[in-house]
């Protein structure tokens, strides 16, 4: 059987296109990551790797424990795979377990990523993508539950997994220049409500609870 680089070889020197040599390396590609199955350690084989099927030397298991951030939940994180809308539940995990499963959550992407990137996180933790401000403000204003075209809700959370307030960086009175108001600058945004205390448009509504 040829090897990679043999493949590589071959096909490079008879390829008659790009789209001949673009087969070529996602072969060679295919072969490489079959050759490191089980291998890495949280490849595709992570389960056989860690899975409670194996007879383990003694204080193994232990040990790996040990060298893993665990979950405060257990029962919500049975294994290395994310649970199925884990959001709410992500909220109560401690922020050393949320940096362990996803250092970019922004909850922990300071101190995972801010000695190099904290210009980047700043603008992003205000982005809409981020908050959902056009969300939250359109469908609270058409729908009469708030009487505000200028949004004042958005969603971000504390390193504890609390509602948070964010505002932008403006000067020290909080206010915003002309030109923040003409490129659309919030001044801030608050955290969404609690479902109870805010009134429905249309007071069947309260029956979707």
């Amino acid at each position: 059987m040829f090897s990679g680089q043999a493949i590589f070889g071959l096909l490079r020197r008879r390829a008659d296109s790009v789209a001949c040599f673009g087969r070529a390396l996602m072969l060679i590609k295919a072969m490489q990551a079959k050759s490191r199955a089980g291998k890495d350690h949280h490849g595709d084989n992570h389960y056989d790797a860690h899975g409670d099927d194996h007879d383990y030397p003694s204080g193994y298991k232990a040990a790996m424990d040990a060298a893993h951030i665990l979950p405060t939940y257990p029962s919500v994180w049975p294994g290395s795979e994310n649970p199925k809308r884990s959001f709410a539940k992500l909220l109560k995990e401690s922020p050393e377990f949320v940096r362990f499963m996803n250092p970019s959550d922004y909850r922990v992407v300071r101190m995972a990523c801010g000695a190099c990137h904290l210009d980047t996180i700043e603008a992003a933790e205000r982005s809409l993508m981020a908050t959902g401000a056009m969300l939250w403000g359109g469908a609270s204003y058409n729908n009469g539950i708030l009487p505000y075209k200028n949004y004042i809700l958005g969603e971000a959370h504390t390193q504890e997994g609390l509602p948070a307030m964010l505002t932008s960086p403006t000067d020290e009175d909080g206010t915003l220049s002309e030109k923040e108001k003409l490129r659309g600058a919030l001044p801030s945004l608050l955290p969404l409500p609690a479902w109870q205390v805010v009134p429905p448009a249309d007071v069947f509504r309260v029956f979707e609870k």
